[in-house]
């Protein structure tokens, strides 16, 4: 990129022109190579520039933007700013909002952070993953308006259980004023006592101001409808698209997803589903012939109410899909097997407490040698392994249930996939008896190291 480049020609400008110069190049990797193209920009980049391009913070340690208080000119440096609670092992400390120990401490700590902000002009990322609203209310999402011009990538994560705000007060903040972003993650759980309805008119608005968007993941715990918002939506550039507990008319859906065809990353999610409304949602759809040519990873999930695709099964049609996962689904076991054998570049599968309403011995029926010629990654329900392996695809992993290794079938399907086999991964501990089974009547299975001497599955 900077092969071409003077620096020279850059000596004689002033600093200010120089650093808006280098205000352009965002990606750490090309700060380093412009750093190495001569010592004066070596000296000018390194460290600052490439130290702040990214900080991970929480609000108990502020040093970085005490720093950049400090030194106003570091502010320009910073692209991504991410504010998470502070890790500890596995868990996350501290697991609720006093993180700062106090409301006070708190309101100083987001106080600090938002008169940081107002010192980066480049910032293209921001992430609040605090659990909490912010105690200040509208302070971070008014800065960001007012002096992140470039702010592109959002992300908002707020779990249940640690919210003590009772008005769904953060869906008429200032958060949902900001507009012209390209990656959107909100995962929020409302307060279910006392509150009034979501203003749906709010998300509408802020999910239409970004013209541009990439990738939407929208994640909630009350079932939000999103009719209106589906209906006007056009993101010529979508490529990714997350739901969960949204719901939608499937015709205004199967609409959304045709005018969309660049979208190749779909998850779609749910977690309340007492509402019976939740039959309006997006899984109860049938795409149009042609929708979604560029599609290259499905999942779908259920929590509770299985729910039928047979028709959006029967329409689909994707030639460029790498990977499928279905949880507790249901159709017809033809269905599910002729939509397969539609999808010859499949390379990952998997399905869990998926149930064919006409075989009772599992959703996958008859699958026909060398159907799935590309797929080296599968996870199914009870023994259809075994027809995946005997079709002869070429599984480098699979996820069983040690109970899946008591079929009289088990060996051979194992020799039709031991030269490509590298890791079984099981659910439960394997039985002794039957790993040392294996290993003496596949022994192509034992170079792999497969089933340990200490049966650690």
């Amino acid at each position: 990129m900077f092969d071409q480049l003077s620096p020279f020609l850059l000596f004689d400008l002033p600093i200010e022109l120089v650093d808006r110069v280098i205000d352009y190049v965002d990606e750490k990797r090309d700060v380093l190579a412009l750093a190495l193209t001569c010592r004066y920009f070596n000296t000018l980049l390194i460290p600052d520039h490439l130290r702040y391009r990214k900080i991970l913070m929480d609000l108990c340690r502020l040093e970085a933007v005490e720093n950049v208080i400090a030194r106003p000119a570091l502010g320009r440096s910073i692209r991504i700013l991410l504010i998470r609670p502070r890790v500890s092992g596995r868990r996350r400390e501290p697991l609720d909002r006093f993180c700062c120990g106090s409301v006070e401490a708190s309101v100083v700590a987001e106080s600090r952070v938002a008169l940081a902000l107002s010192m980066m002009p480049n910032l293209t990322k921001f992430e609040w993953d605090m659990y909490h609203e912010p105690e200040t209310r509208d302070l971070l999402w008014e800065i960001l308006i007012a002096s992140c011009p470039r702010l592109c990538d959002l992300k908002v994560h707020i779990l249940p259980g640690f919210i003590h705000h009772s008005e769904n007060t953060l869906y008429r903040s200032k958060l949902f004023d900001l507009r012209h972003l390209t990656t959107i993650h909100l995962d929020i759980t409302t307060p279910h006592w006392g509150d009034s309805a979501i203003p749906v008119h709010h998300i509408r608005r802020f999910l239409l101001g970004s013209p541009g968007l990439t990738s939407l993941h929208i994640a909630f715990n009350s079932l939000v409808p999103f009719d209106t918002i589906f209906s006007d939506a056009s993101w010529c550039h979508l490529e990714r698209l997350f739901l969960r507990t949204v719901s939608c008319h499937p015709t205004i859906f199967d609409s959304f997803l045709t005018r969309h065809p660049t979208i190749h990353h779909i998850h779609l999610s749910s977690i309340n589903e007492s509402n019976e409304s939740w039959t309006q949602g997006p899984q109860y759809l049938s795409l149009q012939s042609g929708a979604l040519p560029n599609l290259l990873h499905l999942r779908i999930d259920r929590r509770e109410r299985a729910c039928r695709i047979d028709d959006f099964l029967q329409h689909a049609c994707w030639l460029k899909i790498q990977s499928i996962s279905f949880h507790r689904l249901s159709c017809v076991s033809d269905t599910f097997t002729t939509f397969l054998h539609r999808h010859p570049s499949l390379e990952e599968l998997s399905y869990a407490e998926c149930h064919a309403i006409d075989n009772p011995h599992g959703i996958l029926k008859d699958l026909l040698p060398g159907a799935l010629p590309k797929l080296r990654k599968f996870t199914g329900d009870d023994f259809d392994y075994i027809q995946v392996c005997m079709a002869g695809c070429p599984l480098q992993e699979m996820c069983l249930n040690p109970e899946e290794l008591e079929s009289d079938r088990t060996e051979e399907a194992f020799r039709r996939v031991a030269h490509t086999l590298r890791y079984i991964d099981f659910t439960s501990e394997v039985g002794e008896e039957i790993g040392k089974r294996l290993e003496r009547n596949v022994p192509e299975l034992k170079p792999l190291r497969l089933f340990e001497p200490s049966w650690p599955y």
